[in-house]
């Protein structure tokens, strides 16, 4: 994607990408939070939110990082991301 000729990607660093685009700011939720389960994400997520951030990147590798993903996430209004994120979703909607 580096060389895209619409939307080149230059920046690795997907949190400085969305920083730049948003009014609020951005935090990473990193894989190795992610592989600890649902509950350290739901818990890098308050911790975000606590420091006055809007916004999370949360990195996934595995199927089972996405859902516990979509479980951390289960209580939050707004999720968007590539379609991988819609793995871990559907169980927490019953």
């Amino acid at each position: 994607m580096r060389d895209h000729p619409l939307t080149p990607m230059r920046d690795p660093s997907l949190v400085r990408v969305l920083q730049r685009q948003s009014r609020g700011r951005v935090g990473l939720v990193p894989h190795a939070t992610v592989a600890e389960g649902a509950a350290a994400i739901h818990a890098a997520f308050a911790a975000l939110r606590h420091g006055g951030l809007r916004h999370a990147i949360v990195d996934a590798i595995a199927d089972t990082d996405l859902e516990a993903i979509g479980e951390a996430a289960a209580d939050l209004a707004l999720i968007t991301g590539g379609s991988g994120i819609a793995l871990g979703l559907p169980g927490q909607f019953p």
